[in-house]
């Protein structure tokens, strides 16, 4: 049975994403929050956290998805990529890079941060179960947009 809410919920994410291709910025708001609702049911499930593990998880998890949301914001240049000149471009790699290794650190006081939420044999399940979900949402849209390119729609 939980298997089959799951599917539901991840078919659900497909036609989210591919419908907010079609509306603005409220809509598109609005359905990211579904897919986190959904990815958070998802990690839960998936995960088998216990009521206490969850209580602990979660603060940790979204702490880790807001800083990292942050770094990557950083290094995103504020006019489109076909625009940048060749010194612009070399700036953005070395930002980039600077970033990555930012990331490496942020991952190890996140792993390290999990640790004391719960076994690293969960910790390492939540990595496949993260990579798992963000695979499905990706199947779904590639499906939702096969299905709106082959009735004429652009998605260029």
């Amino acid at each position: 049975m939980k298997s089959f809410i799951l599917c539901l919920a991840i078919v659900g994410i497909g036609f989210q994403i591919g419908s907010a291709q079609r509306y603005g910025p409220e809509q598109r708001a609005k359905m990211q929050e579904r897919i986190e609702s959904q990815r958070i049911a998802y990690i839960t499930q998936k995960l088998d956290l216990t009521p206490d593990e969850s209580a602990k998880f979660w603060p940790v998890y979204n702490e880790f998805k807001k800083l990292q949301k942050g770094k990557r914001a950083e290094v995103m240049p504020d006019k489109p990529l076909k625009e940048l000149n060749e010194a612009e471009a070399e700036e953005m790699i070395e930002k980039r890079l600077a970033m990555e290794e930012e990331m490496i650190e942020l991952k190890r006081d996140y792993f390290k941060n999990l640790k004391e939420v719960i076994p690293s044999t969960k910790i390492v399940l939540l990595v496949q179960i993260e990579s798992a979900f963000n695979r499905e949402v990706l199947e779904k849209l590639r499906q939702r947009q096969g299905q709106g390119q082959g009735q004429g729609k652009s998605r260029n």
